[in-house]
């Protein structure tokens, strides 16, 4: 399920519903109600979207704002902005541009929960056009239908972007690298979590924004791997993006079974990454149930090269299991999807040294070789020892010298991948809705399942991990969530991108008018139940 898969119309102006069909612009782009009742507008910003830049003639304008327009009422849609007051009609000057963030009013906003207004602040037409006269498109209010304006709009946006690659290098280069990121500095949370099967979530904030921690404030980027979920994965993208909150976008969304990866990115970095490359495959073919493989996700961002891959492999105790388990992560290594000529161009052997940082995370089912008995008492010894760092040290040394991942990680393709100390408790595995390791049956020996391990191709590029931890306030599967924090160093772009597309806005639009539709029931709610409590005061005054 490729959740960013969408075509692109080279059609002009003029163009009839049918003849858009003709020329594969996927429907559910062009404006529809959602089953939330919204009236999407489509803002891809990249591949055609309804705008109207101003510029003056010859250059571009510095204080430009790009106007976007929901396609379902674009006869009206100038005029109801203006009314609304967050916006003025026509501009006469470059000064008089005004700037909306999109992503701060649009909950407020008295139109529909689709409307969204991109800034130029983004840079990204100021990067890559090179006349004015390429993009002059005229105003809504001009036009004749929303096929024309959708249809003229993906003619000019190709048109304008027919010769990126000679103005990639100042996109992606250090003057808006200090603009977006001025110190360099990329924070990202990298999560993961086996959820037995869940099809429905309950908050999930205390996996993706704990409290008085590195990541109570927003991180830029948000990389959660899934294992076991059910194979439609819309549901948890959707709770992800009300979670995370609407200043990040979801740039890239792929399952392989019942794994799935959600990469959600601040929204004006969005701008400045390449389209993504998926990986995934799948380590058990005649399995129906496809519950162990990968999925990984390749990109630029800036200068930068990263690559997040969650994993689920096989399950078990035993030394076969073991040995099944090394085997999958050398299998992995060698159907990771990267750009051509990325790996000649770098000259390598290991495949991994042609990119800047590689996160790897999931379900990995290392377990502890050690008795049940013994590793429960050690458990229980470290619960009782908290206060006591040097003893608590000790215990958890103990503990994770049974672990089968650091015993044996030298015979893989992980054996050069960093792990942070481990300091929390094993993770696998609970009876639901409890503190209690596996009571049934099979009392299977508690252990480090899930981890989050890393690596980068030099000392030149640092990773620095400011938390690891697991998530023992959310107890609804029998693994507790895990996840990280890192600081990486961004560097800008000195070369040429390697057989690679420019992102420029690429994100899933379905997604996030989803999250703002529940997100403006959720205010309606909380307003009606104000209301409701303000009247029943009065009653009780009066009487």
């Amino acid at each position: 399920m490729r959740s960013h898969e969408m075509s692109h119309s080279s059609s002009t102006s003029s163009l009839s519903k049918s003849s858009l069909r003709k020329n594969s612009i996927s429907p559910k782009y062009i404006g529809r109600h959602n089953e939330d009742g919204l009236d999407e507008a489509f803002v891809h910003p990249i591949d055609s979207m309804v705008n109207r830049v101003e510029e003056t003639r010859g250059s571009p304008i510095p204080n430009g704002v790009i106007h976007v327009f929901p396609i379902g009422d674009i006869g009206n849609s100038a005029e109801s902005i203006a009314d609304s007051g967050t916006a003025r009609s026509r501009p006469t000057s470059v000064q008089d541009i005004p700037y909306v963030d999109p992503l701060h009013n649009v909950l407020t906003s008295d139109l529909n929960g689709s409307q969204i207004w991109l800034s130029s602040k983004d840079k990204r037409r100021l990067s890559i056009i090179s006349s004015s006269d390429d993009i002059r498109v005229t105003p809504p209010s001009e036009r004749e239908s929303k096929d024309e304006v959708f249809a003229e709009t993906a003619a000019k946006e190709w048109k304008s972007l027919g010769n990126q690659s000679l103005n990639v290098d100042h996109l992606f280069g250090l003057d808006q690298l200090n603009k977006h990121l001025p110190h360099h500095r990329l924070r990202i949370f990298v999560g993961t979590w086996n959820v037995n099967g869940q099809s429905t979530f309950g908050s999930l904030r205390d996996f993706i924004i704990p409290l008085n921690t590195e990541a109570s404030e927003l991180c830029d980027l948000y990389a959660v791997g899934v294992q076991e979920g059910v194979p439609e994965f819309r549901s948890w993208d959707v709770t992800l993006q009300k979670t995370i909150g609407l200043t990040h976008v979801l740039y890239a969304s792929e399952t392989v079974g019942t794994i799935h990866i959600s990469i959600f990115l601040r929204r004006e970095l969005i701008w400045f990454c390449t389209k993504p490359v998926i990986s995934r495959y799948h380590l058990r073919l005649i399995n129906q149930k496809n519950s162990k493989g990968f999925v990984g996700v390749f990109f630029y961002i800036f200068g930068t090269t990263v690559l997040f891959m969650t994993s689920h492999l096989t399950a078990g105790h035993s030394a076969e299991s073991l040995d099944v388990r090394i085997e999958q992560l050398n299998r992995i290594y060698k159907e990771i999807q990267l750009p051509r000529n990325l790996e000649s161009n770098m000259r390598v052997i290991n495949r991994f040294d042609a990119i800047h940082y590689v996160f790897w995370f999931g379900d990995f089912n290392f377990r502890l070789e050690e008795t049940r008995k013994n590793v429960e008492s050690t458990i229980g010894e470290l619960s009782t020892i908290q206060t006591d760092e040097v003893s608590h040290g000790e215990h958890m040394q103990k503990l994770l010298g049974w672990d089968q991942l650091r015993n044996h990680k030298f015979t893989s393709i992980v054996h050069d991948f960093n792990e942070h100390p481990i300091s929390f408790l094993p993770t696998y595995k609970f009876d639901l809705n409890s503190d209690h390791y596996d009571r049934s049956s099979k009392q299977r020996t508690p252990s480090y399942t899930d981890r989050i391990l890393f690596r980068s191709n030099g000392p030149g590029n640092p990773i620095i991990c400011r938390r690891y931890t697991s998530v023992n306030e959310i107890k609804s599967s029998d693994h507790r969530p895990v996840y990280a924090v890192f600081d990486v160093k961004i560097r800008p772009q000195v070369r040429s991108l390697p057989d690679l597309e420019i992102g420029a806005g690429y994100f899933n639009r379905e997604v996030y008018t989803a999250a703002v539709g529940y997100l403006r029931q959720e205010q309606a709610l909380k307003k009606s139940a104000v209301i409701k409590s303000k009247g029943s005061s009065t009653v009780c005054n009066i009487l």
